[in-house]
């Protein structure tokens, strides 16, 4: 699929194309990370949330505080350090 790079204020933006955003669900303020590779090509990921399902997570261990979701020896060990 061939695109355009277009003045954006100072920058460069790339333009791509709503099939493609549609594919891989590419959103407004999607964030991406642009690298170049050794061949001096363009890479264009898009970021992936480490974190994505945290927010489920905690609200489902706040509704049922009696499991731990780090394991007591762990904490033990961890307050060994502080």
């Amino acid at each position: 699929m061939k695109s355009k790079i277009i003045r954006v204020g100072t920058s460069l933006g790339l333009i791509i194309p709503a099939a493609l955003a549609k594919d891989i669900n590419l959103q407004i303020g999607t964030q991406i990370e642009v690298t170049e590779n050794s061949n001096k090509e363009l890479v264009v990921k898009k970021v992936t949330n480490v974190r994505q399902g945290w927010a489920e997570a905690f609200k489902k261990y706040a509704q049922n505080e009696q499991e731990l979701l780090i394991p007591d020896y762990l904490l033990k060990e961890a307050e060994a350090y502080l």
